[in-house]
């Protein structure tokens, strides 16, 4: 069996940018390069390296984006 396809990306970001996350209880994640965003139960980010970051939106305060 082959793996399920992606779901579209519903932002559409300048590629190559950077994300400050900003958690419950102050702890921050910076994911640079980014490259694609989208969400569905939980918010699904792309680096240039290949990573696939999965972050649960009800722990997320805040979104920094830095192009």
């Amino acid at each position: 069996m082959s793996a399920p396809a992606l779901p579209p990306c519903t932002t559409r970001l300048r590629v190559g940018h950077r994300q400050i996350l900003h958690f419950v209880g102050g702890v921050k994640r910076t994911i640079l390069n980014v490259q694609e965003v989208w969400e569905n139960e939980m918010v699904h980010l792309v680096d240039g390296k290949g990573r696939e970051w999965i972050v649960n939106k009800e722990n997320l305060l805040c979104v920094e984006v830095i192009p």
